[in-house]
């Protein structure tokens, strides 16, 4: 009878039996971006180890490469290291951004317009956020500029309205905002350069289907200054379309599909 009573006893007392020490954590023993820079080297070289489902697309496509007997070398595989999009990169952002900026205001009569105002980040909903516009976005652009200004003066009209209508090109890296309107007698130059940005706002609007015909467009026109970066955005677009979903705007992603690329992700 007492066994039994401080039996009963204990078992009304006593709580559930909890585990001393810090709370669980996932273990992380295989680094998802590969490691150390001797083990990067050794997966350029062709010994692809493990392979993690959590990698950026850039080193799943070096893996893909690999896999396929394709080569990949120390150059071309450490700029595909580099990270985009994890917060790595945040100093060679605002270095272009900084770039940008000053480009700007080589421009008489130009906005303000200080380079830590420009947002490159969407709202997609549900309160989520994704880097939409990148590094080479502003270092081209500042570039373009920069070799605009060279080329006809930084007073030129033609000039002001490309600057205007890139401006408006950034904009769309947050939410949607009109293009001024194309000049009819606008010259070659600027309508060729339009072309191109129409289909820039077309990929940051997230309207990746449309971005592809664009680019492929663009990709096809020997008179084109874009024409070398034609099928690398088409080619952006149609990953995107494919991985992401699209917005209906030029056909769904359906068309994208049928691009010559292989996206894995």
């Amino acid at each position: 009878m007492t066994k039994a009573l401080l039996a009963t006893v204990l078992f009304a007392v006593s709580g559930p039996a909890l585990a001393s020490g810090p709370p669980l954590t996932p273990p992380w023993p295989l680094d998802p971006y590969g490691g150390t820079n001797v083990e990067r080297a050794a997966f350029h070289d062709g010994r692809v180890g493990v392979l993690m489902g959590r990698s950026p697309w850039s080193q799943l496509f070096e893996a893909w490469r690999l896999l396929h007997h394709l080569p990949v070398g120390a150059d071309a595989g450490a700029a595909l290291d580099e990270p985009c999009c994890d917060g790595s990169n945040d100093v060679a952002l605002e270095t272009a951004k900084k770039a940008w900026s000053g480009a700007r205001r080589l421009v008489p009569g130009a906005p303000s317009q200080e380079w830590f105002s420009l947002d490159t980040e969407r709202d997609i909903g549900n309160f989520l956020m994704v880097p939409n516009c990148f590094t080479d976005a502003f270092a081209t652009a500042a570039q373009t500029l920069h070799d605009r200004i060279t080329a006809r003066g930084a007073d030129d009209a033609s000039v002001k309205a490309w600057l205007a209508t890139q401006d408006a090109v950034f904009a769309n890296c947050a939410k949607e905002v009109d293009l001024p309107p194309a000049s009819a007698d606008a010259p070659d130059w600027l309508k060729a350069d339009r072309v191109y940005q129409e289909g820039a706002v077309e990929l940051y609007r997230r309207h990746f289907a449309e971005a592809v015909r664009r680019f492929t467009t663009i990709g096809k026109d020997a008179d084109s200054p874009w024409q070398k970066l034609g099928p690398y955005l088409s080619a952006r677009a149609a990953c995107a379309c494919r991985t992401r979903g699209s917005n209906r705007r030029g056909g769904g992603c359906r068309g994208a599909a049928k691009s010559r690329v292989a996206c894995r992700t």
